[in-house]
């Protein structure tokens, strides 16, 4: 995903588990001074990342628990700040999905829109 939106000229870095503890503070260090506007993350950054006036987190993959879910979003809206969270959902990935919309409810949390897009049959 970084090498993607790199290729469209999009300042990224990232943080992934291959990645030694110097790069990963270095990306983190990128993004909250501003040098970078995007971090690509997989669930090593879903907890423990203090960094303000996020706007918005996008999931490519929906963690495998649920809790982990709310630590991700938890990135936007701190501190009185407003944000947004989007998550791309696979069908096998739909009862990962009813274990978050079940914990969000129980949090009290609003509840996100589901919107459906399927992709075009090339068979037909």
């Amino acid at each position: 995903m970084a090498r993607f939106l790199d290729s469209y000229g999009v300042e990224v870095n990232r943080i992934h588990g291959g990645r030694t503890q110097g790069q990963r503070n270095r990306a983190l260090a990128e993004f909250k001074n501003g040098t970078i506007r995007v971090l690509v993350a997989t669930d090593i950054a879903a907890r423990g990342i203090d960094v303000t006036k996020i706007k918005h987190v996008i999931n490519y993959d929906l963690p495998q628990v649920a809790e982990d879910y709310i630590h991700r979003i938890g990135r936007t809206g701190r501190a009185g700040e407003s944000g947004s969270a989007v998550s791309f959902i696979a069908s096998e990935e739909y009862p990962q999905w009813r274990e978050i919309s079940t914990l969000l409810k129980k949090a009290g949390s609003k509840q996100p829109k589901l919107t459906e897009r399927t992709k075009a049959n090339p068979q037909s």
